[in-house]
């Protein structure tokens, strides 16, 4: 379900559609990538350290899904994301060969991140299922003191 006032007041948050037409809205770490995206390029080391785990976190919710709830997958929703995450990374890469490399670098490192914050990304999961939406201090008090590893 998406939250229209999300998509409209966040500059970086992006809509698509899933397999039944309904928008879905994808919360980007705004505040951490959105200078990146800004400055158009990746200057420095932590800014690759930070669009990786960008990529790590959009693609984490389909790799879950198709490994360990397949009935709640759908190609489409994967497809989107996979699209929305690949876009951020070639505006960030003059070369496509280039970008491309980034993206499956950073997409290897899923499978591990998944596996060490399960039970984390489950809670959300649940969570944004009953609410729709959730902000940064909910998600906090969701992960709380559980710090994801990246």
């Amino acid at each position: 379900m998406a939250d229209p006032r999300f998509i409209a007041n966040d500059r970086i948050a992006i809509a698509n559609q899933c397999a039944f037409g309904r928008a879905l809205s994808m919360a980007m770490p705004s505040l951490v990538i959105g200078p990146i995206i800004q400055k158009g390029r990746m200057e420095t080391k932590e800014d690759r350290k930070h669009i990786a785990n960008y990529v790590v976190q959009v693609m984490a919710g389909p790799y879950a899904e198709f490994h360990f709830s397949p009935m709640d997958f759908q190609e489409e929703v994967r497809n989107a994301d996979e699209r929305q995450a690949r876009t951020v990374v070639a505006t960030l890469h003059n070369c496509s060969k280039l970008a491309k490399i980034f993206f499956n670098d950073a997409n290897r490192l899923v499978p591990k991140f998944v596996e060490q914050n399960f039970e984390t990304i489950t809670r959300l999961a649940n969570e944004l299922g009953k609410r729709g939406t959730l902000h940064q201090d909910e998600i906090d008090a969701i992960i709380d003191p559980v710090v994801m590893a990246a």
